[in-house]
């Protein structure tokens, strides 16, 4: 009888050890998060005019100009962050 009682004490402590290296503490896997598209960082090509008048034309340009600019600057700082995200991984 007490050898039976000695091997359900022995079970049990093995089946604690075993549950307890379970819980070891695991690596995290490497995030990396993800490129932008390359659609994303392509400049934005200026559209062409086709309007009625001088006045039109001005305000329109001027205001498609900006917008361009913008934008293209938004898709370089995106492509300065690529690259230099590059690099860090590198390392």
């Amino acid at each position: 009888m007490r050898a039976i009682r000695n091997l359900g004490l022995g079970l049990t402590l093995l089946a604690l050890a075993l549950s307890w290296t379970a819980c070891a503490a695991r690596p995290e896997p490497p995030v990396r998060p993800a490129d932008p598209p390359a659609v994303c960082l392509a400049d934005v090509p200026e559209p062409e005019w086709r309007g009625r008048t001088n006045g039109d034309l001005l305000a329109w340009a001027l205001a498609l100009r900006e917008a361009v600019r913008r934008g293209n600057a938004d898709k370089r700082a995106l492509r300065e962050w690529t690259e230099t995200k590059k690099i860090r991984d590198e390392f």
